[in-house]
């Protein structure tokens, strides 16, 4: 499911830079980082509020410090 996100926002959205799945989350938590500022507002519009992989999408914006304390390998990203 990580690669299949990945390859849609990078289609769709902009380029990708990180996408971190919280595997232990009931909700299904991704979290995707893009190489610019542009591609986040554009995967905000598009994901929030639609389906994927049978449920419905809320988009949020996350700040980098946040982001990287959940994954810090996307830190250097």
């Amino acid at each position: 499911m990580e690669e299949d996100f990945r390859d849609e926002c990078s289609a769709k959205y902009g380029a990708v830079a990180f996408v971190g799945l919280f595997r232990d989350s009931a909700d299904g938590e991704i979290y995707v980082k893009f190489k610019d500022v542009t591609g986040g507002d554009n995967a905000l519009k598009g994901l929030n509020g639609r389906f994927f992989g049978g449920r419905t999408l809320t988009a949020q914006p996350v700040v980098d410090a946040i982001f990287n304390m959940n994954f810090p390998k996307a830190a250097n990203v």
